[in-house]
């Protein structure tokens, strides 16, 4: 449904049995106009949709598929009941404001990893050449 109400987005069936097939899913993706809390569309013969929104959230109506091709199928008249999908509510957070920078907090442990490297290479150095000798 359209934030503002005046439309079905999009229309999807799933699983809709017909009398000698069944219609795993199908979908409707052009949007439908909503006109006195109802809507609907059609092609006769092949796809037919109506429906009309109970109340906050809650739809009912009747949906009909047919096809000719490779075999005939037709699902009848069937009648329909859906939840309403509503959009997610949330946003985007901002970091909050901290005053200062936070360089000075990792300038010690950076100073300590430097020194231990220098004294490991000087280590590795002085027990080469002692091993060398």
């Amino acid at each position: 449904m359209s934030e503002d109400g005046s439309q079905v987005q999009a229309f999807t069936a799933y699983d809709v049995p017909g009398d000698v097939c069944e219609f795993v899913s199908y979908s409707y993706p052009v949007p439908l106009d909503i006109v006195d809390d109802s809507f609907g569309l059609g092609i006769p013969e092949m796809f037919e949709v109506s429906g009309s929104f109970l109340g906050e959230g809650n739809a009912e109506g009747t949906l009909r598929l047919a096809v000719d091709d490779p075999i005939p199928c037709d699902t009848g008249v069937l009648n329909w009941t859906a939840a309403v999908a509503t959009p997610p509510v949330g946003g985007i957070a901002e970091l909050p404001d901290i005053s200062g920078s936070s360089a000075r907090d990792y300038v010690a442990p950076a100073a300590l990893t430097g020194a231990a490297l220098v004294a490991l290479a000087t280590g590795a150095w002085y027990a080469r050449r002692r091993w060398l000798s």
